[in-house]
């Protein structure tokens, strides 16, 4: 993502910050607010997806806040209205990669079409994973890339979530396989 798109989501992140601090102290509303906001740039920056589920509840809670009227309506207006046009900005490319289907991402190339949208740490575990043919511990996986179990966790947690990988198993002994 560009730096001009990161720094935008963290102004917007920083106007959120400066709206709730007109919030009660101890109210859950304020919280809530600014993890959704955090979310929204760990989206934009990460490149883990269209941030779709933050931004509706983060619209909805702003609602809710709108009415206790702590602050003016047109406070969340305008945020509503800047992260509206921040996400159009984001999904513009995200638009194209979903017009494609599965298979023809597969036939891209060796890193299932998508490399731009992996971090490092994803391709190493991508590569790392689709030469396993049993399938692969999220244990060895730490192991063998040299990472903290919770770090690849995480990342397995983001490939599974966009279907670059798969799980077979619930618990610790859960094997991933390419899909």
């Amino acid at each position: 993502m560009d730096k001009h798109t990161i720094k935008r989501a963290v102004e917007l992140c920083l106007a959120v910050y400066r709206v709730t601090d007109k919030f009660p102290e101890s109210e859950f509303l304020r919280c809530k607010l600014r993890g959704l906001s955090v979310a929204v740039i760990e989206s934009v920056v990460y490149k883990i997806s269209y941030p779709k589920k933050e931004l509706r509840v983060l619209f909805l809670c702003f609602d809710v806040a709108d009415k206790q009227g702590w602050v003016d309506s047109r406070n969340y207006e305008i945020l509503k209205r800047e992260y509206t046009k921040l996400c159009d900005k984001i999904t513009m490319p995200l638009d194209r990669f979903d017009k494609l289907t599965r298979s023809k991402l597969g036939a891209l190339n060796n890193n299932f079409g998508v490399s731009n949208r992996l971090t490092e740490r994803q391709k190493v575990i991508m590569d790392f994973v689709k030469n396993q043919e049993d399938g692969v511990t999220a244990s060895v996986i730490s192991k063998a890339i040299k990472k903290s179990s919770r770090t690849v966790l995480r990342e397995l947690k983001i490939l599974l979530k966009n279907e670059f990988i798969m799980r077979r198993g619930k618990t610790k002994g859960a094997k991933f396989f390419k899909t």
